[in-house]
């Protein structure tokens, strides 16, 4: 019984979709000079569902940091930038009334210097 158990397991866990794959690329949104916003289709899940895509910040060259994963049914995530500070914004009930989750600040010059690569 206790094998059937765990295999039950390992099938549910190898089932679920790895968030930060890179394997399909959907986008790249130029946020402001030289800062991009690439998204990746991590789970389609057709008619059933809205799909997960991770998104990374980027230069292309000196910087790639994982922002998140996010279910395009009821949940978005829109960028942008103000000087040297890069902004991302995740929000939840994109539906009917949008209520910010989160709101990260980058500096654009201490990614570069810290060249964080993920």
């Amino acid at each position: 019984m206790i094998k059937y158990v765990l295999v039950a397991i390992l099938f549910v866990s190898g089932c679920s979709p790895d968030k930060h794959s890179k394997k399909k690329h959907v986008s790249t949104i130029n946020i402001c000079l030289g800062v991009f916003l690439e998204s990746y289709s991590v789970y389609g899940s057709g008619a059933f569902g809205g799909d997960l895509y991770s998104y990374y910040l980027t230069d292309s060259s000196n910087f790639r940091i994982y922002i998140d994963t996010y279910d395009t049914y009821s949940e978005g995530i829109s960028a942008g930038c103000s000087g040297d500070t890069v902004y991302v914004l995740k929000y939840v009930d994109k539906e009917t009334k949008p209520k910010i989750s989160y709101r990260k600040t980058y500096s654009k010059s201490e990614l570069i210097k810290k060249n964080i690569k993920q």
